[in-house]
């Protein structure tokens, strides 16, 4: 994490770094971060756990996350990707459930158009 500091510093960037998970969030609260740089290893918990927590969190949800990591072995890369896909599932389903329905909407089709619908699928 040292080097990526380093790197964004002579880039330009202004950067904060804490090394433990229960750091991670009051940074975040006191900085209000455009991108937070997130290590799957941290001393005191997983970064996945602090990651669930700022993406729980209404203050730090829309801040991105980027998750980086020294371990190289598949099942932690399925592990990374595992999260991330239940997060994009379940953020999916909070807009469905939000949005007001709309006309053409399966749960508003009467039977007739849904049985209408259904026999054009099958003619195409």
């Amino acid at each position: 994490m040292r080097v990526l500091e380093f790197n964004l510093q002579q880039a330009g960037f202004e950067t904060r770094a804490v090394g433990r998970a229960s750091e991670a969030m009051k940074a975040a609260h006191a900085l209000a971060p455009d991108v937070v740089l997130l290590d799957l290893m941290l001393p005191d918990g997983p970064g996945t756990e602090v990651c669930r927590a700022l993406k729980s969190d209404p203050q730090t949800r829309n801040v991105p996350v980027i998750m980086t990591t020294a371990k190289g072995e598949e099942i932690d890369r399925v592990v990374g990707f595992e999260a991330r896909r239940r997060r994009l599932r379940r953020q999916a389903l909070q807009r469905a459930r939000a949005r007001p329905p709309r006309a053409g909407d399966p749960a508003r089709r009467t039977e007739g158009e849904s049985a209408r619908r259904r026999g054009r699928a099958l003619r195409r």
